[in-house]
């Protein structure tokens, strides 16, 4: 148990910090060049952002039994956590359809322009090297993000499943 606490904090402070830097990135992009499907990225991060702050809200009260919650904690959780396991595999389908396109389609998406001959190095395998490294990257922080709202699921259960008993050992004890 300890050990999936432990991947669930780090995996809610990694998100949080991956997504904002992403935000970061993204705003600044808008504000250059304003556009809508930049601006409903920004609102997909906002959901994933405060889904793990929500998570940081839960941990805190399963370390802390006695730290309070809101009422409507666990709907909202709920909701968030379905959110962001829909960004998580949004952007796994963004990956799969970058995989499908063609070097020549890649290329002109970035353009490399002329590579020195002496490097070694082709624009076909910059292009691929880059298509690795976003794989890579971008998978992790998918994953990153789906195994945290499974993880939320479990603990939110685990937070419900001991108020009940709480609740009835209180109940218990009222004679």
């Amino acid at each position: 148990m300890n050990l999936l606490f432990g991947l669930f904090r780090f995996l809610s402070w990694g998100n949080i910090i991956s997504l904002s830097l992403l935000a970061v990135f993204v705003l600044m992009s808008t504000l250059l060049s304003p556009s809508i499907p930049a601006l409903m990225m920004l609102m997909m991060y906002a959901t994933a952002i405060f889904h793990n702050y929500y998570c940081l809200r839960l941990q805190r009260t399963l370390n802390h039994p006695g730290a309070p919650l809101p009422e409507g904690f666990p709907k909202q959780m709920i909701i968030l956590s379905v959110l962001a396991f829909l960004y998580a595999m949004y952007f796994m389908s963004v990956l799969i359809q970058m995989n499908r396109l063609t070097p020549a389609e890649l290329e002109k998406m970035w353009p490399i322009g002329d590579v020195p001959k002496d490097s070694g190095y082709t624009k076909e395998t910059l292009i691929s090297t880059m298509m690795r490294m976003i794989n890579i990257l971008f998978g992790i922080h998918a994953a990153a993000i789906a195994i945290n709202c499974v993880l939320s699921s479990f603990f939110l259960n685990k937070w419900k499943k001991d108020r009940e008993e709480a609740e009835k050992n209180e109940k218990f004890f009222d004679v």
